[in-house]
């Protein structure tokens, strides 16, 4: 692993990837590398995006049982849902899509698991 002791974070600077305005991040933004050539990147609290190859999935897990679970996955669509308990075993639930980037699944019992979305 590298280290920073001794160098200036100028010097270091051009291997490092930043926003193209240099601001913080609070909204989707463009990223660049140091020397400001923009990157096929967007970045977000949320999300990540890569121009040219786009992420499809996103996996939640659920470590409280509930019957109702809310999952907040950034994918800007309505994607399959699959679900499976803590002795990975798949469980049918009700999907609700609450917009492109909310779902909620209501089971018939309380349980802990992980949900894959694509």
């Amino acid at each position: 692993m590298a280290t920073l002791t001794g160098n200036k974070p100028k010097d270091t600077y051009k291997g490092l990837i930043k926003t193209v305005d240099s601001n913080e991040v609070t909204g989707e933004v463009q990223l660049s590398d140091g020397n400001g050539n923009a990157l096929p990147m967007t970045v977000s609290t949320t999300d990540v995006r890569v121009r040219g190859v786009g992420l499809t999935g996103y996996s939640h897990d659920q470590n409280v049982s509930e019957p109702e679970w809310l999952i907040e996955h950034g994918l800007r669509k309505k994607p399959s849902v699959t679900i499976v308990d803590s002795m990975n075993r798949t469980v049918m639930g009700e999907v609700e899509y609450l917009d492109d980037n909310v779902l909620i699944v209501r089971f018939k019992s309380a349980f802990k698991g992980k949900a894959y979305l694509n």
